[in-house]
């Protein structure tokens, strides 16, 4: 059976590991595996490729004119990437996860490997990105609070694709609620994106302050 670079081609595994360097060192999940796709898209080759995540895309590398696949089903992780009837392989990354890739010219089974590999990668990649991000928890009950509202924003609105509506729906709050939950926790998303760009509000010495941020002007 070929290794990895034996059958994708040694310059295209060695591109796909020194990608892996773009982890830690700060970049959102989202924009991390934007980035890679970026890289690889002409490794495959393809027209178009797109990371799902709960039927939503949270990050994307496309030809222009090039139009967005259907959320595909779910497919167990695991699993071999599947080519399905209108030229894309299917591959599983993680639970809710899925790697989508639009063909281009070249050898189908190639692209397959080549996707199979940036899959499990892109697993890895987003489970150390995700543990990086995580803050630790505060022994003050306040301050553990506001670090457990800020991940659940964070998550619920990366969910819903940056459509704060949706994500305040989704926890059953009204979005003047969910905005300033999101002031007073210091976590600010730019409508439609799934980074945000705030920094958790620092607190004075042995108080906790849940003081509103003001939202950027745009």
């Amino acid at each position: 059976m070929p290794s990895d670079d034996e059958s994708v081609g040694r310059s295209t595994y060695e591109s796909l590991v020194r990608l892996t360097f773009l982890c830690g060192r700060g970049l959102e999940p989202a924009e991390l595996l934007r980035r890679f796709l970026v890289a690889m898209r002409d490794c495959v080759p393809a027209t178009g490729l797109w990371v799902f995540q709960g039927g939503r895309i949270i990050a994307s590398d496309a030809a222009r004119g090039v139009r967005a696949p259907k959320a595909p089903s779910s497919v167990m992780p695991g699993l071999a990437p599947q080519v399905n009837d209108v030229n894309e392989v299917v591959a599983p990354v993680l639970p809710e996860m899925i790697l989508v890739c639009r063909l281009g010219n070249g050898s189908v089974q190639r692209a397959a490997d080549v996707v199979s590999l940036m899959a499990r990668v892109i697993a890895l990649a987003w489970q150390a990105e995700m543990l990086a991000h995580d803050e630790a928890w505060d022994d003050d009950y306040l301050a553990a609070k506001a670090m457990f509202k800020r991940r659940w924003i964070r998550s619920v609105v990366r969910r819903h694709g940056g459509n704060i509506s949706a994500a305040a729906r989704a926890g059953g709050l009204s979005r003047g609620t969910f905005y300033n939950m999101m002031d007073q926790v210091g976590v600010q998303f730019a409508e439609g994106t799934v980074n945000d760009e705030a920094e958790p509000p620092k607190p004075a010495p042995d108080t906790v302050s849940l003081k509103a941020a003001p939202r950027s002007k745009r």
